[in-house]
């Protein structure tokens, strides 16, 4: 399950929240994970975004993925379309 909000009243820039959990086994205690996203994007030119965005992830220990080991992600992207 997820949740996502977009703000569009800045111009050329678009800030976005999301946040995630995930619960990918009912029978497994102590195996959810959450993942916590801040980002913006912004139009440079009519067909052209950079996107800026930050990750929180935090599982518990019995994740299958991760093994409870949290980190966070910087990522940066830039969309040309023709």
């Amino acid at each position: 399950a997820y949740t996502f909000m977009v703000y569009q009243s800045f111009g050329v820039f678009t800030p976005y929240l999301r946040y995630e959990y995930l619960e990918p086994n009912d029978d497994v205690d102590d195996d959810e994970g959450t993942v916590s996203v801040l980002g913006i994007n912004w139009m440079v030119d009519e067909n052209m975004y950079l996107k800026f965005e930050f990750d929180q992830f935090n599982t518990e220990d019995n994740n299958a993925k991760f093994g409870g080991e949290d980190f966070t992600e910087f990522k940066a992207s830039l969309s040309i379309g023709f």
